[in-house]
C-alpha cells in the first residue's frame, strides 16, 4: 500500500503577501498560492510542542504530503474543516530518497 492511497483530504493553501499601503508602510494579505493538494491531516494527540532555533512551536494536527510541493512555514493550509498554520516542515527519508512531507499545523 502506498502512502499516496491514505491521502484522504485535498486542500490549498493561502501564502501571506505584504503590498505597499501608499503611506510608506506595508499591508499584509492572504493570497491563493495552490489548490488540489492530495494530503492527509491528522490531529496531534495530546499537547504537543517542540523547540526550533530556540523557539518554542506548538502543533496540534500533522498533515502529510508528496515530497516538493510548494509548502513553506507560515503559509496556511484551508479545507472543509478549517484553516490551519504551517509552523514546521520535515522531509521524511526513506533509503536516501525522501518519501513524503511531514508539516507541523496549528489550527487558527
Amino acid at each position: 500500500m502506498s502512502l499516496q492511497s491514505l491521502y484522504t483530504r485535498t486542500v490549498s493553501t493561502r501564502r501571506e503577501k505584504l503590498d505597499k499601503d501608499g503611506y510608506g508602510g506595508s499591508k499584509r494579505s492572504w493570497q491563493e498560492h495552490l489548490t488540489g493538494i492530495k494530503c492527509r491531516i491528522e490531529q496531534s494527540s495530546g499537547s504537543w510542542t517542540m523547540s526550533v532555533s530556540g523557539r518554542q512551536l506548538s502543533r496540534t494536527h500533522l498533515m502529510f504530503c508528496d515530497p516538493g510541493t510548494d509548502i513553506i512555514t507560515g503559509d496556511r493550509i484551508v479545507d472543509a474543516d478549517g484553516e490551519y498554520q504551517v509552523v514546521f516542515i520535515g522531509n521524511c527519508e526513506n533509503y536516501s530518497a525522501v518519501h513524503h512531507m511531514e508539516i507541523s499545523l496549528e489550527k487558527v
